[in-house]
This record gives C-alpha cells, structure tokens and sequence, in this order.
C-alpha cells in the first residue's frame, strides 16, 4: 500500500484487531500485536462514547 491508502490504514483502529487476530490463528500469540488491538479497541470505544454522551445531551436538551 502507498500513499493515502497506508495512511487510512494505520489510523483504521480496525487494521490492529485483524492483524492480531492472523497472528494468533497464524503464528501463536504475539503479546505485541495484541497490546496494539487492545488500545485500539479502548480508544475507540472511548471515542464511540464520547460522541454517545454528547448526542444524548443534545437530543436531551430542554428548550
């Protein structure tokens, strides 16, 4: 992969989970690849919750 491809890719918090999860079903365990789907998958969760939080307040909002 070049150019803007590669890039979407390493910010794709996907791209860690699947990695992770070839190496254990290809190679064992990889404590690496694993802390790497790991943090990405709290950083998105974190993120999907912030966002929830602040469309609920929005939607909840008195006027």
């Amino acid at each position: 992969m070049d150019g803007w491809l590669k890039t979407a890719a390493q910010l794709n918090p996907i791209t860690y989970v699947l990695e992770a999860m070839r190496g254990v079903i290809n190679s064992g365990w990889d404590a690496a690849s694993l802390w790497k789907a790991l943090v990405a998958c709290l950083l998105l969760a974190a993120a999907m919750y912030a966002l929830t939080a602040f469309a609920l307040r929005v939607r909840t909002r008195r006027k």
